[in-house]
């Protein structure tokens, strides 16, 4: 998903949504149960998640992550997805 959904591209300055609804619809809470808002904080949550493509790994980018605090589901929380 991570390379069909062009995550390796997400940064602060732009942070990739399609990751973010998917994660969302299909394997967290399924369609219509999110909003917007929600969307747009998990996509600037997931920013630095991307994949090696010559090892297929996974790998997480320190750099083009926000460092901000979210709010996300009606909390305020982690700056990242990884720290």
């Amino acid at each position: 998903m991570l390379v069909w959904l062009d995550q390796a591209q997400s940064n602060k300055q732009h942070p990739n949504e399609n990751f973010a609804r998917e994660v969302m619809e299909l394997f967290a809470l399924g369609e219509g149960h999110y909003t917007e808002q929600d969307i747009t904080e998990g996509a600037r949550a997931l920013t630095g998640w991307s994949l090696e493509r010559l090892d297929e790994k996974f790998v997480y980018r320190r750099a083009p992550t926000t460092t901000a605090k979210k709010p996300f589901w009606g909390a305020r929380g982690i700056s990242s997805a990884m720290t």
